[in-house]
């Protein structure tokens, strides 16, 4: 039997804890593991719990929601995030600390059980990104497998490396651009995926940018920014020129 998904709710009003922890318990494959008032208790609770989802309000008394993520972050302890909030002013700011999704309040059940299927999906991706990297292994003796598996969002998604023109950095995520100009968001850091695809033929221009050497068409120091083609697309970003100065020096 697979294990429940462990949920645990920080909100600094009572009803709120009440109404979600109520409608969490409607799911069977959910189990709640309690709820905390306030961003400090909630930061004792998560790391002692550990839980798989944690439902976070965003505006409480005092430490707030977005300084609860600074503290798990600090203690490399952080589950996915999903806010909970009055006020949807905060979305941008709640996806850039890498929150796995945002809902309004008062919260709407449907909108709940959508957000709990795209955490189902989730994990269901990073099992099957499992099993495809153990079919791998037991192929690779009798033939090359050239692409790598990467969990986004909504599942796997397989890549050949060639065709991969840049990454950049997303928070936790990386946001991974082919040759054909499709944009796909990776649930990894750019540094996972650095680790995946290897070799020489990517090169960490910066803390946001891997770019594939083999499809880097040049660099201008005066406007800071560097050329990709990608197919017949030309894809231009700027770095530091620091950056640029570390790159002409690999290529020389």
């Amino acid at each position: 039997m697979e294990r429940k998904i462990r949920a645990l709710i920080v909100d600094d009003e009572f009803n709120s804890r009440s109404l979600m922890s109520k409608m969490l318990e409607t799911f069977d494959d959910i189990s709640v593991l309690g709820t905390a008032s306030s961003a400090d208790e909630g930061i004792s609770m998560v790391l002692d719990k550990k839980p798989d989802l944690l439902f976070l309000d965003i505006s409480m008394p005092g430490k707030d929601g977005f300084d609860l993520v600074t503290e798990l972050k600090k203690a490399e302890t952080i589950p996915d995030i999903i806010f909970v909030t009055a006020f949807d002013q905060f979305a941008i700011q709640a996806f850039k600390v890498s929150a796995f999704d945002y809902l309004l309040k008062p919260v709407d059940i449907d909108a709940l059980e959508e957000t709990i299927e795209r955490y189902r999906v989730k994990k269901s991706g990073s099992n099957l990104q499992s099993k495809i990297d153990v079919l791998i292994e037991q192929i690779s003796g009798r033939k090359t497998f050239s692409k790598i598996t990467v969990p986004t969002r909504t599942g796997v998604k397989l890549f050949d490396p060639e065709e991969i023109v840049f990454c950049e950095a997303e928070g936790n995520y990386t946001l991974l651009t082919t040759t054909n100009g499709e944009r796909s968001v990776i649930t990894h850091n750019i540094g996972k995926v650095e680790e995946m695809l290897g070799g020489n033929t990517f090169f960490r221009i910066s803390r946001s940018y891997l770019i594939n050497l083999n499809h880097l068409a040049g660099f201008d120091r005066k406007s800071k920014s560097l050329t990709l083609l990608g197919g017949d697309k030309q894809m231009d970003i700027s770095v530091p020129l620091k950056a640029l100065k570390k790159l002409d020096m690999l290529i020389k």
